[in-house]
């Protein structure tokens, strides 16, 4: 497999730029309208002040998938949703996604879990994102998992992260972010055959991607396995 490229040295031709400029920003703009139209000229003009620059640390985390098709408990079943105008499409805000349907202009897939009926959880699958995409080209980005408050504690981000992942091909390569302070999931991710990678810092120009870096995990942030050494831009991407 070939070197991930850096992304300040890729050579393409301005028109190849600025089209990809464009397609990032669009739905940074999009929303940017939306907020103006439904909420007003100071609350779209509040949302543009906050992504003009933004700088954001997470765990990246990486595993292989090895298959398998496994099966839930009794009485839980999954949904996948792939626009805002799917059936159902109310199980999703009813499982915490009703401020994230702007993923869906990623091209992303919703996964929400229900138990007994009732949604409890809900997650993400994008087929691409330049985060995932500068730790490597093969790379397929899980994000924003959430569950419910009062379903917390059980098992469920686990059992959950386990079905959708076994229902990849063997050997997909899976990328997830994970916020510092979100111990929890740290937790159930060190229980699985994840690996921590290191801190991802990402600074953000108009919610588009201008630097990375992958550092490594200060003492005492992550909780489970110890993270591997951090890597520059240009260097193989992990697992490749």
């Amino acid at each position: 497999m070939s070197e991930t490229p850096p992304l300040h040295r890729r050579s393409r031709s301005l028109r190849a730029v600025a089209g990809d400029v464009l397609r990032r920003a669009r739905p940074f703009l999009l929303d940017l309208v939306r907020k103006g139209r439904t909420q007003g000229f100071r609350a779209a003009a509040s949302y543009l002040l906050s992504r003009v620059t933004e700088l954001t640390e997470n765990l990246v985390y990486e595993y292989r998938t090895v298959g398998g098709n496994p099966s839930l408990p009794e009485g839980w079943t999954v949904q996948t949703f792939h626009g805002e105008g799917d059936p159902d499409i109310d199980r999703l805000v009813r499982a915490g996604g009703g401020e994230e349907m702007h993923h869906f202009r990623r091209q992303a897939v919703a996964y929400v879990l229900s138990i007994d009926g009732e949604p409890v959880a809900h997650g993400w699958r994008y087929p691409w994102d330049p985060v995932a995409r500068w730790l490597g080209p093969d790379a397929v980005y899980l994000g924003s998992a959430w569950v419910r408050p009062e379903w917390r504690g059980r098992g469920i981000n686990g059992a959950f992260f386990a079905y959708v992942t076994g229902h990849m091909p063997a050997g997909t390569r899976v990328v997830m972010l994970v916020a510092v302070e979100n111990r929890a999931s740290q937790a159930s991710l060190a229980k699985s055959p994840a690996r921590c990678l290191g801190l991802l810092r990402v600074r953000m120009v108009l919610a588009m991607v201008w630097k990375i870096r992958l550092l490594p995990v200060p003492p005492g942030v992550l909780a489970g396995p110890r993270a591997s050494r951090a890597r520059e831009p240009g260097e193989r991407g992990p697992g490749v």
